[in-house]
């Protein structure tokens, strides 16, 4: 490079000019004055060489100047170079932006590859085309950060840029001021961050999702140091707490327990066992701020991080998880209709009752079971609805009258049980009075007015050393006593009733083997005309006899079949074999004999629907004529539901059947119920038949029975005739028909056709 500046050589080519014309004209008029030709001469060629001089000299300055301005272009030729080597090996993104127009000048060979564009292309572009375009990315907001590098700010952001072929990607840009060929530009610098940014946003959205499960955490989550400081927790520490987050940061471990040492032992316990093994849960009420405890369920576990540990958890209100047990605990006990105990907690009463006593033997106890009477009538006749709100006012009146150490039970039904603790014989007596009082008392129920009663049976605790299932079996067995019995409606158990229990169990199993091992049979007493001993008919009467016991009778086995309901198969057993066997006998009768069979129906089998059903498939199937039977209905039977039983006679009398009331006399029927009775006949019972001859007052009975009769159009049967004395007692009092052993005994089929043939019974004429 040329070391002189401009100036200063034509300061020295001045000088020398000058000094050249004042010296040499000076010289050449000194040496040659007196001749002007040579002087003229010696001037032009004084020029000339002056001419020489100065383009000689000018040409070693201008080669000198040409050769450093040569080497100059080299180096800067070489300089140049070595940049642009550098700026396009940079890994990053180079731009070079003129603030003025916004256009970019300049850029590197990885800027090319990672936008896509050639050098050229990028050189007609702006900011506003490698920007996404999505704000904040957009042309207005590149020029405002290329206004702030220009004010001498440094940036470093990141921005969204997008390639040619329009994909998008994320760049960490960095921007300066730089002063080029005297101009102001920008650097930019831009690094690729995609991956970064996607893992930056992967992780943020991974963070917020992680914070707003902890968060959405029903309960409180917490981490404690290895002092028992809570160090981090979630916003539902201060909700459920009432604890600012200040005051949280205070708090330590067992300050949510203050004044409850078995809660802060049961916590340091769990923790105690977190650093032994790892982890613990828990189960305390933690109490807030303002001095509630609330039930948590607690979970921790040990962390270790840098070394230090601590305690990460999790804690559950169980507030109302501990209502539904409460409520489940309740339900399991009690009964759900009622809110009595129920058959568990009863026995777990019983248990606890029985073992005070064989602690000490005052404390005795009693098993007292009530049943409703007749309570299946007033679920059929008003239904399930009227049958439970019964039944609560049956169980509200009942414990009324049980003391506070007492426990009332619903067994199931229409069945209650009253435990009597701590009371002696007589006091026990005294409180089944109170329940008898209260319970025959009306109920009003959905405008009805319901009147029942109940049956008692009860069982003492003894020595204590029986187990709560025998107390009730045996209160049962009372009660089973109680129901059967048509006088006592309470009945304490007694010894021998449970073996007398099973035996009845027994006879009913062997009733159900015996019917179908057809060791049933159907024998027939004859009927007879008391006036002349003509034969009118004949009763069915059924008989046992079994494998090992031999005969059996039937005021033993009848009553286990009414009480197990086997009646209804017995009963149909003899209605189609009676029949069978007389439609069998009617062509050896005269033509004009009207025999007719007699059937028992039982009360069960008259309150039982499908009677009807029973008789007219019994009739079609033998083809017995209607009017050839006669079925026979117990007083007791008709007067339990007098107005149910009038409309089923009604229909069986419609059907051209027979009706007859048996054992009448015994029961309590009235003159208004018989009057509306679709009778045929009246059976004395033979209780008062046996008495006829023991004193006037039985004959006056009988009497009145004879006497309403016949007021009532109906024919008599008397029964169990055994004595010739009782014969004529009964044609004096008007008795038309009877039967006994003094005119026959029964009779199998076989032995029909002979009483048949003599049409009249020799003890009678």
């Amino acid at each position: 490079m040329l070391r002189l500046k401009p100036s200063k050589i034509v300061v020295f080519y001045a000088i020398v000019s000058a000094l050249w014309v004042l010296f040499s004209d000076r010289a050449v008029g000194m040496l040659f004055s007196d001749s002007v030709q040579t002087i003229t001469m010696l001037s032009t060629f004084k020029g000339w060489l002056y001419i020489c001089i100065i383009s000689v000299m000018l040409y070693i300055v201008l080669k000198r100047y040409e050769r450093e301005n040569i080497n100059h272009q080299k180096s800067l030729s070489e300089s140049e170079e070595r940049f642009k080597t550098i700026f396009d090996s940079v890994s990053d993104c180079i731009f070079i932006h003129d603030p003025r127009n916004g256009k970019i000048i300049d850029v590197n060979a990885r800027t090319c590859a990672t936008f896509g564009y050639s050098r050229e292309e990028f050189l007609e572009l702006d900011v506003g085309k490698i920007s996404s375009g999505i704000s904040p990315y957009t042309q207005d907001e590149a020029v405002d950060r290329i206004r702030q590098t220009l004010k001498g700010d440094i940036l470093s952001f990141e921005w969204q840029c997008k390639t040619r072929d329009g994909r998008m990607f994320w760049g960490q840009v960095s921007t300066s001021r730089a002063v080029i060929n005297g101009i102001d530009q920008v650097l930019v610098s831009l690094q690729d961050i995609t991956e970064r940014k996607q893992t930056e946003i992967i992780l943020a959205e991974e963070r917020k999702f992680a914070n707003a499960v902890l968060e959405s955490v029903p309960g409180l989550l917490y981490l404690y140091n290895d002092e028992g400081l809570l160090v981090r927790w979630n916003k539902q520490h201060e909700s459920i707490t009432g604890y600012s987050g200040q005051e949280l940061s205070q708090m330590h471990l067992l300050d949510w327990y203050k004044g409850d040492e078995l809660a802060q032992k049961k916590i340091t316990d769990a923790i105690n066992r977190v650093v032994r093994g790892g982890s613990a849960v828990e189960e305390a009420d933690l109490q807030t701020k303002n001095g509630e405890k609330i039930p948590f369920y607690f979970t921790a576990v040990r962390l270790e991080i840098e070394g230090k540990i601590y305690f990460v958890g999790v804690g559950i209100d169980i507030t109302e998880q501990k209502k539904l047990e409460q409520q489940l605990s309740f339900r399991a006990l009690h009964d759900p209709l009622t809110g009595l105990a129920n058959r568990t907690l009863y026995i777990e009463r019983i248990s606890q009752a029985n073992e005070r006593l064989s602690k000490n033997k005052e404390h005795n106890f009693a098993v007292v079971f009530i049943d409703i009477d007749s309570f299946k009538s007033i679920n059929d006749s008003f239904g399930h609805e009227v049958g439970d709100l019964v039944l609560c006012e049956v169980a509200h009146r009942i414990e009324c009258c049980a003391r506070k150490t007492d426990t009332v039970c619903r067994y199931g039904g229409d069945e209650f049980i009253l435990l009597l603790t701590d009371i002696d014989k007589s006091e026990v007596t005294q409180v089944i009075g109170k329940v008898q009082d209260v319970l025959v008392a009306p109920l009003a129920i959905n405008s009805h007015e319901l009147q029942i009663s109940a049956s008692f049976g009860v069982a003492y605790g003894n020595d204590g050393q029986q187990s709560p299932e025998t107390f009730l079996r045996n209160a049962n067995i009372a009660l089973h006593n109680a129901k059967i019995s048509r006088i006592e409606k309470l009945v304490v158990y007694e010894e021998g009733m449970h073996e007398a229990a099973i035996l009845n169990l027994n006879l009913q199993n062997d009733m159900r083997r015996g019917l179908e091992a057809k060791e049933f049979f159907v024998v027939y007493q004859p009927i007879f005309v008391l006036k002349n001993g003509q034969l009118s008919g004949f009763e069915a009467l059924l008989r046992w006899r079994h494998p090992h016991r031999g005969i059996i009778s039937p005021g033993e086995f009848i009553p286990a079949a009414e009480e197990s309901g086997f009646i209804y198969e017995l009963g149909k057993f003899v209605l189609n074999q009676s029949c069978l066997d007389f439609v069998g006998l009617m062509p050896n009768l005269p033509s004009d004999d009207s025999l007719t069979l007699s059937v028992n129906i039982s009360p069960r089998q008259l309150a039982r629907p499908g009677l009807i059903d029973m008789i007219e498939q019994a009739l079609c199937k033998t083809g017995l004529p209607p009017w050839a039977l006669i079925l026979e209905v117990t007083e007791s039977s008709i007067m339990e539901h007098p107005e149910d039983s009038a409309c089923i006679l009604d229909k069986l009398k419609q059907k051209g059947v027979r009706i007859a009331i048996d054992d009448f006399g015994t029961g309590y029927s009235s003159m208004s119920v018989l009057q509306k009775l679709p009778l045929d006949s009246l059976k004395v019972d033979m209780s008062f038949v046996s008495r006829l001859t023991c004193g006037k007052g039985d004959r006056e009975i009988v009497r009145a029975i004879i006497t309403l009769a016949h007021s009532l159009r109906l024919k008599t049967v008397a029964e169990g005739i055994e004595t010739v004395e009782q014969l004529e007692i009964l044609r004096e009092l008007g008795c038309e028909l009877g039967q006994g052993y003094l005119c026959s005994r029964p009779l199998s089929l076989v032995d029909i056709p002979l009483v048949i043939s003599k049409k009249a019974c020799p003890s009678l004429t």
